[in-house]
């Protein structure tokens, strides 16, 4: 999914050494930016996702990257509510047990 839309990390290979560059821009272009919106909105409005932001932003990452990391929780999110037939809530909490 995330390569359709054009979020997935490219990985550079060569002989032993492997790097994670940047995203891949071979999916979408409409539907990433839709998403890039949807996560501007997500970061003020959504909790996990301004949490998850707070956190990577104290560790010192770019602003890009950041929000590339919730436009990456909004699609797992996204998945999860089709998957589970289910309403968004945004005070949902997984059972561990």
């Amino acid at each position: 999914m995330a390569k359709f839309i054009g979020i997935a990390p490219n990985i550079y290979q060569s002989g032993r050494h492997q790097k994670r560059g940047r995203i891949c821009k071979k999916g979408h272009p409409q539907l990433r930016s839709l998403l890039y919106n949807c996560a501007k909105s997500a970061k003020r409005y959504n909790s996990a996702c301004k949490a998850l932001y707070e956190k990577l932003r104290a560790k010192g990452k770019p602003h890009k990257i950041a929000m590339v990391a919730i436009m990456h929780k909004l699609v797992r999110q996204f998945f999860a509510v089709i998957k589970n037939e289910t309403l968004y809530q945004d005070d949902y909490q997984l059972n561990k047990g």
